[in-house]
């Protein structure tokens, strides 16, 4: 059975995507987040925490 492979930058798209879908449902309940989406008046705005986890640090 071949393994399928697929190129670094197509791996990198993947995890962003997965970061994405797992940190927006926790953001939606976030306090902070909250705040953030208030003071910037973008719904998708994010606190510190979140971005960092958006962005894998």
């Amino acid at each position: 059975m071949s393994q399928e492979k697929f190129p670094q930058e197509e791996v990198e798209k993947l995890k962003v995507l997965a970061r994405v879908e797992e940190t927006f449902p926790d953001a939606d309940a976030c306090a902070d987040c909250a705040e953030a989406r208030k003071k910037s008046g973008d719904p998708t705005d994010l606190c510190r925490t979140h971005l960092k986890q958006i962005y894998g640090i």
